[in-house]
């Protein structure tokens, strides 16, 4: 059985009345356009109020920094000195944490490995996968804190 014909193709124009709005597009009377506002003289309005409130005398600006001395010990117990940087515990945790998350997998290992190898190297995987995540987010995501 042969397809059947494609219909014929539309062509879209314009009328001769739409064409010549489109090229000539009718023009409205012109109105006048409104007058501006007055702007008001400088006598009629009040002054400005000023940004800043007005200082009277000099600002108190000191003529020199004071120097830092050459020694910090020198400039007294308090002055200078950083206190030593505080010991990350970020270690401590990541050991925590990695002992706690591999003796669940280790103990639920050996709980179910007997009887069904599936789950035990599923477990087995998941010991791997939680160590590497977790090895990912202390060493290489997190700053210390």
């Amino acid at each position: 059985m042969p397809d059947a014909p494609d219909p014929p193709r539309k062509v879209y124009r314009l009328n001769p009345r739409a064409l010549e709005r489109a090229i000539h597009p009718p023009t409205a009377p012109a109105e006048p356009a409104p007058a501006p506002p007055a702007i008001p003289s400088a006598e009629d309005s009040a002054p400005p109020l000023p940004i800043h409130p007005p200082t009277h005398g000099q600002p108190e600006v000191p003529a020199e920094a004071p120097e830092a001395p050459a020694d910090p010990a020198a400039a007294g117990p308090d002055e200078g000195l950083l206190p030593p940087p505080r010991r990350s515990r970020r270690r401590r945790d990541y050991w925590v944490l990695m002992l706690t998350s591999n003796l669940v997998f280790v103990f639920t290992a050996l709980h179910v490995g007997p009887d069904a190898p599936l789950l035990f190297v599923a477990t087995v995987a998941g010991m791997l996968v939680c160590s590497a995540a977790l090895t990912w987010v202390m060493w290489f995501v997190m700053d210390d804190y």
